[in-house]
């Protein structure tokens, strides 16, 4: 469950994701992916993962409470707003929220040694000013529900990147912006899903697309760059 900055109403949330508004407007407070915490001022979104489609929990979602939802296909006499992709709904409002607090933002990716450097940069930084990855909370979906925790108080956002698969960096970095991305080292981890090692470097490196203007590069696992 996450809350954005500024924004209470479908009608201005449409904007931000590029959705068509459906069954009028309603205010929320709260976002959430779970059908099963459900408040009466939350707005539900229908993500796709690979065990589960939320599309099949929207109308229970409103039936608990949901003032609205948001999903792929109009959902008949309920208010919602209509979206191509409800992963790429996701990264708008990540995207959004990152735009309105502006924090430092560190990324870090690599094959052995990410939670551990993460952890280091948060000891170092003060915490009430800071926001990390939770646990293992790393992957295509953690990244962006880390970034929907940003706080306007916020100066710090450690991101841990773990990747599972090839491209799960490709929208994520054209999305998100950072000030510093750190690869700690490549090895051979996952090579049974990612085939070799050109597709692990290949997926660990498109982070670097995402680099602001005048942003850094640690490089801990190419020593020829």
């Amino acid at each position: 469950m996450f809350e954005l900055i500024d924004v209470n109403d479908l009608a201005s949330l449409a904007k931000i994701i590029g959705g068509n508004l459906v069954g009028g407007n309603r205010r929320f407070k709260y976002i959430t992916t779970d059908s099963r915490k459900i408040s009466q001022d939350s707005l539900f979104l229908a993500l796709i993962g690979e065990k589960y489609d939320g599309h099949d929990f929207c109308e229970t979602a409103i039936e608990a409470g949901a003032q609205a939802y948001i999903s792929t296909k109009e959902i008949s006499n309920y208010a919602g707003i209509v979206v191509e992709d409800t992963y790429m709904a996701l990264l708008k409002m990540a995207r959004y929220q990152q735009q309105q607090v502006n924090p430092k933002t560190l990324a870090i990716t690599g094959s052995n040694g990410k939670t551990t450097l993460k952890e280091m940069v948060a000891h170092i930084l003060d915490l009430h000013e800071l926001i990390k990855t939770k646990d293992n909370e790393n992957n295509q979906f953690g990244i962006p529900f880390t970034v929907l925790r940003l706080k306007r108080e916020t100066r710090f956002l450690v991101l841990e990147c773990g990747a599972r698969k090839l491209g799960d960096f490709d929208l994520i970095s054209q999305y998100l912006k950072f000030d510093l991305v750190a690869i700690t080292n490549i090895s051979n981890s996952h090579i049974e899903i990612f085939e070799n090692q050109a597709n692990i470097i290949k997926t660990k490196t498109k982070l670097l697309d995402g680099i602001a203007d005048g942003g850094t590069f640690i490089d801990g696992a190419f020593e020829d760059w």
